[in-house]
């Protein structure tokens, strides 16, 4: 279950860069706290999304069940949730086709075109079931709570299904804050291991001990500000005072540039 209380570290400088000098794999800042980006690639952009767009898509925060699994509150069951351990049930798809919001798409839109400059992806689309019926595309989702250490990554989260691409497969997460609370900062080490073989068969938690060493960056949510790094790589999110609020939307990207996209 991804939750639980976090202590709060206090505020770290985050890098930045605007969305006018954005390039591939670059992240600039404070070289204390930027990655090893032969490690990790990722970028934090700024102004990509319209302010318009921000406003509709906060005003969606909140409107769903919180959840039984991590206590957040999401528009739609994301594919986490979803999971039954062996698949996805009929009444999930139908709930996710019941859920769609223009917004959410106009937002996915913009989100496809960062990422894939990013990424170096060469096609990119919509996951889908078997028989063509699609997976959640994104998430807007509202909460306090903070994340323990964690990675996603869906080659080892839910192997031999639509969204495995395989052995060498790389994954994404691209976050864009719809408000701007006090704390509640992504944290990501420059920790995962070698080889898929070599991870934790879960998730979630990860023994922090295990990246004791690692650099770190941690990210600030600031309403509008689009963050796109790699899930695969050991992260947390620490608790806020006041509801945090932000879309969200998982990229895997397999050996030869192939991506489909998730939430």
């Amino acid at each position: 279950m991804r939750n639980e209380s976090l202590p709060h570290h206090g505020e770290d400088p985050h890098p930045v860069i605007d969305q006018k000098d954005f390039k591939p794999n670059k992240i600039t800042g404070n070289p204390q706290n930027a990655l090893d980006l032969e490690l990790v690639s990722g970028a934090i952009v700024e102004k990509a999304i319209p302010p318009a767009l921000v406003g509709q898509l906060a005003e969606i925060a909140g409107t769903g069940p919180a959840s039984n699994r991590t206590g957040i509150r999401n528009h739609v069951e994301n594919v986490y949730e979803g999971w039954t351990g062996t698949g996805w049930p009929p009444p999930y798809f139908d709930r996710v086709a019941a859920a769609e919001h223009d917004a959410v798409t106009a937002w996915r839109a913009i989100a496809y075109e960062l990422v894939t400059r990013m990424a170096h992806i060469r096609t990119i689309e919509q996951a889908r079931s078997r028989d063509g019926k699609m997976f959640t595309p994104a998430v807007v989702r509202e909460t306090t709570n903070g994340i323990g250490w964690h990675f996603d990554h869906a080659h080892l989260e839910y192997p031999g299904t639509e969204l495995d691409l395989g052995p060498g497969s790389q994954q994404y997460s691209v976050i864009t804050y719809l408000s701007s609370p006090q704390h509640g900062e992504l944290e990501v080490a420059t920790w995962k291991p070698a080889s898929a073989g070599a991870h934790p068969k879960d998730s979630y938690p990860l023994n922090e001990a295990l990246f004791s060493a690692a650099k770190r960056i941690r990210v600030q949510p600031l309403a509008g500000r689009t963050a796109i790094l790699s899930s695969e790589f050991a992260h947390r999110v620490h608790p806020t005072p006041t509801p945090r609020r932000f879309i969200t939307m998982f990229v895997a990207v397999s050996t030869d540039g192939y991506a489909i996209t998730f939430g």
